[in-house]
């Protein structure tokens, strides 16, 4: 991720946040984008122990950490430090910044409790743009028992962002993440951090499921929902 260059807005509500990366470069790259939306970095750490004692000590509200802790001895690991760090303290909001991309990791990061998970090659303004929903709780992750389906929503109802239902419509046509990537001129780890960011809020598991969402709330066209049918 290179540091953004242009102003962002700020964010709504002050807030105070605690960084976790054994890497020093990152701290400070993070550091200058949440500086950006407003935010005040009040502890960073490159290591989970004492990144942890600094998010009790401070009662941050937002948490930004890096979940890979490799050959770095005698500290919990990532995962370990995001469960505690969130347990108990219900206005902390926890985002991973992190290289590792693989779906058990992901899995585990959201079960312990990370409101979002932004992989380090994603473009600035999709970073900023998480932190920012995090911040204003305008995306809801948390997944609701099955129930019987009430009248389809507009996708805004959903906290779709305009961006998220693009992709999305993308997916049901039938193409790729490198084809969506190619089309819409951005990475390919970009899509797939606004489908993992979709999928949680819709509730659904995979781009089948997506797929059908986005023909039952009229997203496609008639002549992709007679593809999807055949």
């Amino acid at each position: 991720m290179r540091p953004r260059s242009e102003a962002s807005t700020k964010l709504e509500t002050p807030t105070r946040a605690v960084l976790i990366d054994q890497h020093p470069l990152w701290l400070d790259i993070v550091e200058r984008a949440l500086r950006e939306l407003g935010a005040e970095v009040v502890g960073k750490f490159t290591s989970p122990t004492r990144g942890l004692a600094g998010v009790t000590d401070a009662r941050p509200d937002l948490l930004v950490m890096d979940v890979e802790t490799r050959g770095i001895e005698d500290e919990i690991g990532g995962l370990d430090c995001l469960g505690r760090a969130l347990t108990g303290n219900k206005s902390l909001k926890a985002v991973v910044f992190t290289s590792n991309h693989a779906e058990e990791m992901i899995a585990s990061a959201f079960a312990a409790g990370a409101a979002a998970y932004v992989i380090k090659t994603v473009q600035p303004e999709d970073f900023v743009s998480a932190i920012r929903q995090v911040c204003t709780q305008s995306v809801h992750f948390a997944l609701t028992p099955k129930r019987v389906a009430p009248p389809p929503r507009a996708p805004e109802e959903h906290g779709l962002t305009s961006r998220e239902v693009e992709i999305v419509r993308l997916v049901a046509e039938g193409l790729t993440n490198t084809q969506v990537a190619q089309q819409l001129v951005v990475t390919e780890q970009t899509v797939k951090f606004h489908l993992s960011n979709t999928y949680r809020k819709l509730g659904l598991s995979n781009r089948t499921e997506a797929s059908r969402w986005a023909q039952v709330n009229g997203l496609l066209d008639s002549g992709s929902r007679r593809r999807l049918a055949s």
